[in-house]
């Protein structure tokens, strides 16, 4: 799948899309599966993780077990991980695998965020190293489209996260919480802050995102454009620590499966 443009994208935006890489039978049989089981009685909730320690945890649930092994099967099938580290030039690992439904809503899936930002938590005992935030396989198992359900993502936002999570990690800045978008646009402006990511990033990167965010403040819709529409079977690969939201799934619930790939440490 080596393909430079694909990567020069990824690396610039920190996201890109591969149409229809799943075929239609193994869309349909990895949507039966994480349906199935994230409507479960037993388990009560909208995921299905199949990452445990061993597999042998489902041993009280042969059911569950062999659907676990089928979407393994899939992974190996197409070679995720062969796609992942040419895509990055990498030497990635798989970290996590999991399903999950959300169902029709008026409601984001979840709103502008940063992954492993704390959850916007005011006391970080420990700060993450961001070298190991993880590229995601996003594949989408229903249609998704601006108006339903799509994922939305600021191009080149993983760039300046990258080295804002740094600076906290190496502690060059002080921590405050970046979580949401908004605050994550509050503490760049910060002119300690700024000072010190201009000397790691084009100033025209950060002038770029602070002007492609500026929606935030005026409340409006002008964001559209971030927006993935993606047809069933569709892949969405993009890093973590950009900018992004879950859309509205107004029309029909919005099935998915996850692969996040990890970098392995030397």
């Amino acid at each position: 799948m080596k393909n430079e443009n694909l990567n020069n994208e990824f690396f610039k935006n920190g996201i890109v899309k591969i149409k229809n890489i799943l075929s239609q039978k193994d869309t349909n049989r990895l949507h039966k599966i994480v349906l199935k089981n994230c409507k479960s009685k037993i388990e009560g909730n909208n995921s299905f993780p199949i990452n445990y320690p061993s597999l042998i945890n489902y041993i009280k649930r042969p059911k569950r077990l062999m659907d676990s092994f089928s979407i393994l099967q899939i992974y190996s099938k197409y070679n995720f991980l062969k796609i992942a580290n040419e895509l990055t030039g990498y030497n990635l690992k798989i970290s996590y695998i999991d399903g999950y439904v959300s169902e029709k809503s008026n409601n984001p899936v979840l709103d502008w965020h940063v992954d492993q930002a704390y959850s916007g938590r005011t006391n970080v005992k420990e700060f993450l190293n961001p070298e190991d935030c993880a590229i995601k396989f996003f594949f989408y198992l229903t249609d998704v489209t601006k108006d339903n359900g799509s994922l939305a993502y600021i191009p080149g936002s993983h760039i300046i996260a990258y080295h804002l999570k740094l600076m906290i990690f190496n502690k060059e800045i002080d921590y405050s919480p970046y979580w949401k978008l908004q605050d994550f646009r509050n503490l760049i402006k910060n002119k300690n802050v700024l000072e010190k990511l201009k000397k790691k990033i084009d100033l025209q990167k950060i002038e770029e995102f602070l002007e492609n965010t500026k929606f935030i403040d005026n409340k409006n819709n002008s964001y559209e454009k971030y927006y993935w529409n993606l047809n069933k079977g569709s892949l969405l690969i993009f890093d973590e620590a950009g900018v992004h939201k879950g859309g509205i799934p107004r029309e029909n619930d919005r099935v998915v499966i996850r692969f996040f790939f990890r970098k392995i440490k030397s």
